[in-house]
């Protein structure tokens, strides 16, 4: 792991299974999110991420359900220790938001069977590219 190492960062660590990674993956976000929307005192970007993490809370739900029925067969029996790595920087949230797109874009399913999940991991990225743009106006 990588001294630096970002929030959303996601390690080539073989004994995670991507179940895992991606449960790591998506709360630490909507943790960090939370955490931002919380301790910013802008209208603009607290409105907007309250509308980001209800939308993706909702996506990612959706995703899970979706990933286990697929994955029904891989999915651990058991998930012990598992640590969200969470911290606040009110000059972090863009490239954060960034990393973590890059991450979820990293996840491509190709099999017809995945459809679904690639559905909504695109929603999921489109949902972060229109709050980039509209903060990036303020």
């Amino acid at each position: 792991m990588p001294k630096h190492k970002k929030i959303c960062y996601i390690d080539d660590d073989r004994t995670i299974n991507n179940f895992e990674k991606l449960f790591i993956l998506f709360n630490e976000f909507l943790c960090y999110i939370k955490l931002h929307y919380l301790m910013t005192n802008k209208y603009v970007i607290h409105n907007n991420i309250n509308n980001l993490y209800n939308n993706i809370l909702l996506l990612s739900n959706n995703f899970f359900e979706q990933y286990i029925i697929l994955y029904n067969k891989e999915m651990p029996t058991n998930i012990d220790n598992i640590k969200i790595n969470i911290s606040y920087n009110s000059n972090d949230l863009i490239p954060y938001i960034i990393n973590f797109r890059d991450n979820i874009n990293n996840y491509n399913y190709n099999n017809k069977d995945e459809k679904n999940i690639n559905f909504i991991l695109n929603d999921i990225i489109s949902l972060i590219n229109k709050f980039l743009y509209i903060i990036t106006l303020e």
